[in-house]
């Protein structure tokens, strides 16, 4: 610090006599101030209106309604985003023993919450069992490993944000992301990576066909 304050005081010196240095050193804060008083205030978000999602990867940006993906939910508190498909695998070998297949895709969820109450909320998911027809893969079991991106769109990174829990088996409703009071306000992001959803397939079930399911996520208006 001595060097810089010394060389701005040669360069000064350098540049002639015709220099003037300003000063406030001798300034006085007068006693009788004045003050401005700012408010601003908001209001709950319409029961009927639509939150629009965001990108998931990068949520300063919106999300076109036609993206895959956007629900059209309405209402103050909504899932606005869901990834609409997930696979995990095709042409796999008939196991004969149990097999445990990963995600191959990023499944991306959204929940928008503009009631300005800070009352929390709970987003739970419940699977049905696998099936081709009438053909059930019995025993198969899918589960959720905990997320670990969630955020809140544009909020600032220490923002407390919605908690994400494990689910073990996905047939019965499950709890996957909550919201305790006093957060979930906006629109909260959560990215489950490509593997982090699992299905374990035990052997001696699988037919050379193709099985499908749905992945139901609900939403309460109440944390967990």
């Amino acid at each position: 610090m001595k060097k810089v304050i010394t060389s701005v005081l040669l360069s000064a010196t350098v540049l002639g006599t015709g220099l003037a240095v300003s000063s406030n050193a001798n300034a006085a804060t007068l006693e009788k101030g004045a003050s401005t008083n700012a408010a601003v205030s908001f209001k709950a978000g319409d029961e009927g209106q639509v939150i629009p999602p965001v990108d998931p990867t990068d949520p300063t940006k919106p999300t076109d309604p036609g993206d895959n993906g956007n629900t059209g939910n309405n209402g103050n508190l909504a899932i606005v985003f869901a990834t609409k498909d997930v696979n995990f695998g095709s042409n796999l070998e008939i196991p004969t023993k149990a097999l445990t297949v990963k995600s191959s895709d990023k499944v991306s969820l959204e929940v928008g919450d503009v009631r300005g109450t800070d009352a929390g909320w709970a987003l739970s998911i419940q699977a049905d069992q696998f099936k081709s027809g009438s053909d059930v893969l019995t025993g198969a079991v899918l589960s959720i490993d905990k997320s670990d991106d969630v955020k809140v769109a544009e909020a600032q990174p220490s923002t407390v944000t919605a908690v994400s829990s494990a689910v073990t088996d996905a047939t019965t409703a499950s709890v996957a992301l909550n919201a305790a009071k006093g957060t979930g306000s906006g629109v909260t992001v959560d990215n489950l990576a490509a593997g982090k959803i699992k299905l374990v397939v035990p052997a001696g079930v699988a037919k050379a066909q193709a099985y499908s399911t749905t992945m139901n996520w609900t939403l309460s208006d109440v944390p967990a």
